[in-house]
């Protein structure tokens, strides 16, 4: 009596080879495009693309979890806003300034025309 192939228990990893190399196949998004359709594909897909992609997605989705979790509970940026005005021609008080105590600090200023109806004044 012969068996039929695909009943027997070594026919199912290899079947389930075959469907989980399909479906890999189908979310490739490196596929070289051809000149003429293959399959009613404009491109050629492969498992090693849909497992590159797979991997450049999950990777991408890794790294977004993880900025938005770092930004969500501000474990690592501390903002900080201080003002102070003060002569420095009529003070002369010095501020050593070393790695412990010093602040980058930025600022934002426009000289030009006046453009109307943008609220900048001259």
């Amino acid at each position: 009596m012969s068996q039929n192939p695909s009943s027997s228990p070594a026919g199912l990893p290899a079947k389930l080879g075959i469907f989980l190399s399909n479906t890999v196949k189908k979310v490739d998004r490196f596929g070289y495009p051809i000149s003429m359709t293959f399959n009613n594909e404009q491109t050629y897909k492969s498992v090693f693309g849909g497992t590159m992609t797979l991997l450049s997605t999950i990777s991408i989705i890794a790294y977004l979890a993880v900025n938005v979790h770092t930004a969500v509970t501000r474990a690592e940026y501390k903002s900080t806003r201080a003002h102070r005005i003060r002569n420095v021609y009529l003070e002369n008080t010095v501020i050593p300034i070393d790695q412990s105590n010093f602040d980058y600090a930025v600022q934002l200023s426009y000289k030009g025309p006046v453009i109307p109806n943008m609220g900048i004044i001259d």
